[in-house]
């Protein structure tokens, strides 16, 4: 193993010394980050597993950013309706109180803010969702980043006013022994219990005559003029004879959906974790790419059928009316600050475990520099994909009939760089876990032409996507 701790870490004294000036003058606290490059091929779910649960993140996509944070060295927190610009101020504060030494990276690597907002604007109640607030967003301790040109380890550090150059250097110093401590441990060793017989309990938050009745009602107000589309959510809780081991079901996550983002937030005892298909926005310096995902099937039980069925998907008018709505959302809601986005005129076909959907790209470039990704994410967010269209009018008929505390499920989960770039996925597929308990959480998008049975169906299928990894072990 070549990954020693760094003796060139007194490399970082200048940036520690400015900053205990700047806390001592301001009366208040400040930032420094190191940055290593480290010549190992770190396995980032195991890192997870390795590390304390009190605050830890994980976000793997293909062929995109994939890292591991720990640790809590400053906090974002936000409500209400300005939310988004309470977090987007914070964040820019934040960096701007932070200087950075080590070894150069590019944007997105690190130092970042990671977390997530909540379905709604509103703060969500003491129970389920506890730990997941309307936003809510950390600077790791320690961050570990995979590229393919190797791995970056950044550290972190908060200098409170009366600290001193060497407790500074010596807090840094301190986190990248645990994180090389944590590398050194190579992985989470697997869980039993007993006979190695787990036995679950499985109860759907209502039946499924009640949700067909919902998407009934739904198909009556898309009759009668009141939206055009509208997303119903539904959910299960599922109970275990032990506690889930939550690094355990990221791997089978990562395993079964190697085409999905992978991605874990954990505060105390909670999980929030998911495999999403479904990229909100991504902002490197003033390109913009985001995307439609919109219009399912199931896939084939062999290829045949699989061919079968993704053509009857492409062909389909109402999957394509689906489509369109989500698609004319995303222009619309980022033509002010892009101008007209470039995509395909016709939506591809994007296969998954179990589901296939249709897909468009979207590409753009900001037109103002000032702007950054969380101004994107609050423009965009919910989508028709998660939500319906109008907005306005899908989610009054959700508050009053899906009967559903969504959090941070279909919410934008993701990161912060530097920069104000930075990128966020729709968190679906997704499931928050507690100790045993485990609530998983899918939709089905509702459109004139929608059957009430088919939209269960596609709830059932989603659904299976956590449930199979979670009940695996």
């Amino acid at each position: 193993m070549t990954s020693t701790p760094d003796r060139s870490l007194e490399r970082a004294r200048p940036v520690v010394e400015a900053s205990v000036r700047e806390a001592e003058r301001t009366g208040a606290p400040r930032f420094v980050a190191w940055r290593r490059r480290v010549a190992v091929d770190v396995d980032l779910v195991a890192l997870f597993a390795q590390t304390p649960a009190v605050a830890r993140a994980f976000h793997q996509s293909p062929g995109g950013s994939s890292w591991v944070a720990s640790g809590l060295v400053a906090e974002l927190r936000a409500d209400g309706p300005a939310r988004f610009r309470t977090l987007a101020t914070g964040a820019r504060r934040l960096f701007e109180g932070l200087r950075v030494a080590g070894d150069p990276a590019p944007p997105g690597v690190g130092p970042l803010l990671v977390g997530g907002f909540g379905f709604t604007e509103t703060a969500v109640d003491a129970g389920t969702w506890r730990e997941f607030p309307a936003a809510r967003f950390v600077l790791p301790e320690v961050l570990w980043t995979r590229q393919k040109n190797g791995t970056l380890l950044t550290l972190a550090a908060r200098i409170d006013p009366g600290a001193t150059v060497d407790s500074g250097l010596a807090s840094l110093a301190a986190s990248e022994r645990d994180a090389l401590r944590a590398l050194e441990a190579g992985g989470a060793a697997a869980s039993s219990d007993g006979d190695g017989t787990p036995r679950y309990e499985i109860e759907a938050d209502r039946s499924h005559d009640a949700f067909r009745a919902v998407v009934e009602e739904a198909l009556s107000s898309i009759a009668a003029g009141d939206f055009e589309k509208v997303v119903l959510a539904r959910s299960l809780c599922v109970r275990s004879r032990r506690d889930f081991d939550v690094a355990q079901v990221l791997a089978e996550l990562v395993r079964v959906h190697p085409a999905c983002t992978t991605f874990a937030f954990g505060f105390g005892g909670d999980t929030f974790l998911g495999a999403t298909p479904e990229r909100l926005v991504k902002l490197s310096g003033t390109r913009v790419e985001t995307g439609a995902v919109a219009g399912s099937a199931p896939r084939g039980t062999d290829p045949d059928a699989d061919v079968r069925l993704g053509r009857e998907l492409r062909e389909s008018k109402k999957e394509q009316a689906e489509h369109a709505v989500v698609v004319r959302a995303i222009r619309d809601s980022l033509f002010d600050v892009c101008g007209e986005l470039e995509g395909p005129a016709v939506p591809s076909l994007v296969r998954f475990d179990g589901i296939q959907h249709l897909a468009t790209p979207l590409r753009g470039r900001l037109q103002s520099e000032a702007r950054g990704v969380v101004d994107l994410v609050e423009r965009l967010h919910p989508t028709p994909a998660v939500a319906g269209a109008p907005r306005d009018r899908a989610l009054a008929f959700l508050r009053e009939r899906e009967g559903l505390d969504r959090g941070w499920y279909a919410a934008p989960v993701g990161f912060v760089d530097a920069t104000l770039g930075g990128e966020f996925v729709v968190a679906l597929r997704s499931a928050l876990v507690r100790e045993s308990e485990a609530h998983l959480f899918a939709g089905a998008g509702v459109v004139a032409g929608s059957c009430p049975a088919r939209e269960l169906a596609e709830t059932r299928l989603k659904l299976r996507a956590l449930l199979l990894p979670l009940t695996t072990f």
